[in-house]
């Protein structure tokens, strides 16, 4: 058995050449800096309130509760003040 080894050619590659600004540029636009923003807190969220909304809270209520609720206006800050006029009157109850 005879197997020929055909010399397959394949195109020249192309080598470019650009220099290391460019590359460099280029790397600083795709990946993230490594030592972060230095001015992330200029860039940061700021708020009035006396004390900030860091935390989450998630409850489970039907789908027309939601519905309900999504339709008034400002909900989410309307049940902050519900969740904290409960709070205030169970903390007198208790006294």
């Amino acid at each position: 058995m005879v197997v020929s080894l055909a010399k397959v050619t394949q195109p020249p590659i192309k080598h470019y050449s650009i220099g290391v600004p460019i590359i460099q540029a280029i790397l600083s636009y795709v990946m993230p800096n490594p030592k972060g923003n230095p001015e992330i807190k200029k860039h940061g969220f700021k708020t009035d309130r006396d004390e900030p909304l860091t935390e989450s809270l998630t409850i489970k209520v039907t789908k027309s509760m939601l519905e309900k609720l999504k339709s008034i206006d400002d909900y989410r800050d309307k049940c902050r003040q519900a969740i904290t006029r409960m709070i205030d009157e169970l903390g007198d109850e208790e006294k």
